[in-house]
């Protein structure tokens, strides 16, 4: 199947924008080598993660909900580090007030260190909130997607949306951070580090990247994606680990991060008191790490990202 063609049948909602960036982006995902079943699910995974399955053009930052925003933005979960009372404060705040007191909070002057890292100045957060394809965010992003296209996106953020463009800047970020060769290893934790900055939204992206993956395979591809693609080495030094400090029934050390690995690795979780939710992330892994050591008296294993 087509991308088109699948993007038309599970994303029926899809913005007529993005329709119109696929219906032309062939020769560019081709391009930038996002050529394989693995690939083009992964980036279509992340795509519908983001945007909802075509829907959100935009970042919205209307919610209504306290716990909501505690979610994504509260302390411990985002550096804007929101506290309850103010959380409650914005969620009860007027539409559009609301949205622009938020994200200049998030990504503009009342978050210094994000500010600076998204290369944004003082009253930034709003115009220069999560936009298009994979949600860039920040004045840097759109400058540095907009200086390759020879486009001004800093003046103009709506350019980013635009059919012409709209699929440009996400294929300029999947290739700057090269994730061709993360999807061929399906390490899809990885990926939604590099696009994320964490592991916020993943259950929803690996669910988009079921579905995706599911259309566009055809018969010489295994039925479950966590067996396609190469073996991962990261993978297999986790398994290993798990193994050797007594999980049972012992993993086999294939590389591949499939049910039983998750398992594993909630096991571990549980035992070491870390959040039981089968992410092997650095927190994780230097956990694992550490517990081996004094297992075996030497660390092997590497973080899966």
């Amino acid at each position: 199947m087509k991308i088109i063609d699948a993007v038309r049948e599970l994303a029926p909602h899809c913005n007529a924008a993005y329709l119109a960036g696929f219906d032309a982006g062939d020769q560019l995902l081709a391009n930038a080598g996002i050529s394989t079943v693995l690939r083009q699910a992964h980036f279509l995974g992340q795509w519908g993660g983001e945007t909802d399955g075509g829907v959100v053009l935009y970042e919205s930052g209307n919610y209504v909900h306290a716990e909501r925003i505690m979610a994504i933005f509260g302390a411990g979960h985002h550096s804007a580090a929101i506290q309850e009372d103010e959380a409650e404060r914005i969620a009860a705040m007027p539409m559009p007030a609301k949205e622009k007191y938020l994200f200049e909070r998030v990504y503009g002057a009342g978050n210094p260190h994000m500010m600076n890292e998204l290369g944004n100045r003082p009253g930034d957060g709003w115009p220069f909130r999560g936009t298009g394809f994979l949600q860039s965010t920040g004045r840097g992003a759109a400058k540095q997607w907009g200086d390759k296209l020879g486009v001004d996106f800093c003046s103009n953020t709506a350019l980013m949306v635009d059919p012409k463009y709209i699929l440009q800047p996400a294929i300029f970020e999947w290739t700057a951070g090269g994730l061709n060769r993360f999807a061929d290893v399906n390490d899809l934790r990885h990926i939604r580090r590099v696009i994320n900055g964490g592991y916020n939204g993943l259950a929803d992206c690996e669910a988009w990247f079921e579905k995706f993956y599911a259309a566009l395979k055809d018969d010489s591809h295994p039925a479950e994606s966590w067996q396609a693609g190469d073996p991962n080495p990261s993978v297999s030094a986790i398994q290993n680990s798990l193994n050797l400090i007594g999980y049972q029934p012992a993993l086999d050390c294939d590389g591949r991060y499939g049910p039983a690995t998750k398992a594993a690795v909630k096991w571990f979780q549980g035992v070491a008191g870390i959040a039981q939710d089968g992410i092997a992330g650095p927190v994780t892994v230097t956990a694992l790490n550490l517990r081996f050591a004094t297992v075996r008296g030497s660390v092997v294993g590497q973080t899966i990202n």
